[in-house]
């Protein structure tokens, strides 16, 4: 347990060290990135020129970017008029002295070569280069800090810029990225040079290439008005089969997201898969990266590839401004594959999923989902993020109702505010008590916010008994907050009550260490039951 705890020590170290910003970031806005990188697969290694434009926001005489100091070497860098610029390439910063101060936009070309030291491992990122068996493969991983291991660039989430992306391979393979494809170049030395384009902005996490000897695999998705995007799979030889059955119901995915949270926001340029070696599965926007792993045949994939479609409107489409709030995207994305389920299978397996998401025991979702820390890598990306995200989501859909809540996810998603730009919790919250009518703090307070950090649910205990009157039954039901000399939750919570005559449910406030609520029954009750569809994450104690 103490090596594991030194590992999980020295990770979280590592991953704050990636993570770089100098106040000067703030001067400028990068409005494009228009990168060229050459691979050589076989020496594990790239060179690459990366234009950046920005719009200057503040005059400056200095332009900082975020550059790997243990794997990328800068060789140059000039304006657009050629003239060479200063700087200085320190701890992960690049400081570019510019030859006067600067007030409107600017394009800067910058000319480097680079190693990777990634090994295709969740915890770390960059290039990851693979050979065996003859076939050489490379895919990139950018999420959290990690894009400026293979491209100098402003790498945090809420600077958002239009990109064009070049990739030079051997001949035999294919080089995939965001965007539409605008051009192939045989060169003369037998490579091949990928031309992508994203007309949508993008964040720098979300950038991605692949390469790999790829087999492509074609469809699309058409609306009733004829209108159409691509489909696109980049799949391994021999997996044609495999990737068939496994992405067969990619279109119906589509269908069901667009139904709850709004049109394909990339309809302009395609939605597609790549397969990738190493633990790289992850949301590039309109390129999902999938581990090869995960293609089986067998449908073992279908929950994953929900839950990165799902991205292109939680975190794609509109970005966390910050690694502080990724639960905005992780944990709607993973509310997004449960309700998938509903949407197909029913209520039950909904509430089947839920039930699992809430299993865990009391204390293992404890504190805030807002991360603490925007260089901790499990503050952003913990269970916590996921599953009480979306356990979040589950919650708020009862205390407002389908009607209201799947109204609050399309206004969010069509928010001009927040499309193809970035949102906070703070955004989000505002919309659900716009849409709602009435405030919300109490509900985010205790669920998204968490005034405690000792237990992440109210424990519960309830009994009952009735009493008969000339109009029927009274039913009293106690409801006790065991943990109320700890924290005390208010909960809308319902109550069934089962008699010969059927079931009559009701819902009571539950806001004290212990209340009696006097319910009304007009046959002798026979059973009652509190919360019977798990809508509120408790632990509930048996008496």
């Amino acid at each position: 347990m103490k090596i594991q705890l030194l590992l999980l020590l020295l990770f979280t170290l590592y991953i704050q060290s990636q993570h770089c910003y100098h106040p000067g970031m703030d001067n400028y806005d990068v409005i494009d990135y228009n990168i060229s990188i050459n691979l050589e697969l076989k020496e594990k290694s790239f060179s690459g020129n990366c234009g950046i434009t920005s719009s200057i926001l503040v005059p400056t005489d200095e332009f900082i970017l975020t550059a790997s100091s243990a794997t990328l070497t800068i060789d140059s860098i000039t304006l657009a008029d050629k003239h060479k610029l200063k700087f200085s390439h320190k701890d992960n910063l690049l400081l570019i002295k510019l030859p006067r101060i600067v007030s409107e936009k600017i394009n800067i070309n910058l000319y480097y070569n680079g190693i990777s030291d990634f090994n295709g491992e969740f915890s770390n990122g960059g290039i990851y280069f693979y050979e065996s068996d003859g076939n050489i493969r490379a895919a990139t991983s950018n999420q959290p800090f990690f894009a400026k291991k293979w491209f100098p660039c402003k790498d945090i989430p809420s600077d958002k810029a239009t990109a064009k992306i070049s990739i030079t391979v051997p001949e035999k393979l294919m080089a995939v990225s965001n965007g539409i494809l605008t051009n192939v170049t045989q060169n003369s030395n037998q490579d091949k040079t990928y031309s992508w384009e994203t007309k949508y902005p993008i964040a720098t996490c979300l950038i991605s290439i692949a390469a790999a000897e790829y087999t492509l695999l074609n469809d699309t998705y058409t609306y009733d008005d004829g209108k159409n995007f691509p489909i696109t799979y980049y799949v391994y030889p021999g997996y044609d089969e495999k990737a068939t059955e496994d992405f067969r119901n990619t279109k119906k995915m589509i269908a069901f997201l667009e139904n709850y949270f709004g049109p394909y926001p990339f309809k302009d340029e395609k939605y597609g898969i790549a397969m990738v070696v190493g633990e790289l599965t992850t949301e590039n926007q309109t390129i999902t990266s999938l581990q090869e792993s995960l293609v089986t045949g067998e449908g073992d994939a279908e929950p994953i590839l929900v839950h990165e479609l799902a991205h292109h409107w939680f975190g794609n489409l509109i970005t966390p401004a910050s690694w502080h709030h990724t639960w905005l995207s992780e944990g709607f994305a993973t509310y997004a594959q449960a309700f998938y389920y509903e949407y197909y299978l029913g209520k039950e397996i909904y509430h089947s999923i839920m039930d699992h998401f809430m299993s865990p025991k009391q204390g293992t979702y404890v504190g805030s989902v807002i991360g603490k820390s925007d260089t901790s890598f499990w503050d952003s990306f913990s269970d916590r993020v996921y599953f009480k995200g979306a356990i979040v989501l589950h919650m708020l859909r009862k205390v407002v109702g389908d009607s209201t809540f799947f109204r609050i996810l399309k206004n969010y998603t069509s928010n001009p505010n927040y499309m193809y730009k970035n949102a906070t919790t703070e955004d989000f919250i505002m919309e659900c008590e716009s849409v709602n009518g009435e405030q919300l703090d109490w509900f985010f307070k205790q669920w998204i916010y968490a005034d405690t950090d000792s237990i992440d649910r109210p424990v519960l205990t309830f009994d009952w008994h009735s009493e008969q009157n000339e109009n029927g039954y009274d039913v009293f039901v106690t409801i006790k907050q065991l943990s109320s000399h700890i924290y005390t939750y208010r909960l809308p919570i319902d109550i069934s009550i089962t008699s010969s005559d059927g079931e009559i449910d009701y819902q009571v406030i539950s806001d004290r260490g212990e209340q009696v609520f006097i319910l009304k029954c007009n046959s002798k009750p026979l059973k009652v039951e509190l919360d019977r569809e798990n809508w509120v994450f408790k632990e509930l104690k048996v008496q």
